[in-house]
């Protein structure tokens, strides 16, 4: 299992704050939210293994790339602290939203 700071993020985070109401999140999108959980749709990035037959699009996205087999199950990232300055940052990752496509495909 891998776990990542906030320094290896910073560059591929996905920041809702600008979000207007009817904009999307791709599946597997990580964000940073002050609240003290992750809303609907989303999973806290703590590193957790999710059954790839009940997640199957976010699955898919993952792979094994933070753990779990690929096969039946797989791991969200796990994301130490908060953004600096805001130790209380909660990480979510993105489970129900738009599939991203693969631009190499």
């Amino acid at each position: 299992m891998k776990v990542w700071g906030f320094a290896a993020l910073a560059a591929c985070m996905a920041v809702p704050g600008a979000a207007q109401a009817g904009d999307a999140y791709f599946i597997g999108e990580v964000y940073a939210t002050a609240a003290y959980y992750c809303p609907e749709g989303t999973f806290p990035a703590d590193g957790r293994l999710l059954p790839v037959q009940m997640h199957q699009a976010l699955g898919h996205v993952l792979g094994n790339r933070y753990g779990g087999d690929g096969k039946t199950t797989f791991g969200l990232p796990k994301i130490a602290g908060g953004a600096p300055g805001h130790p209380g940052t909660r990480w979510c990752v993105v489970a129900d939203g738009d599939f991203p496509m693969n631009p190499e495909h």
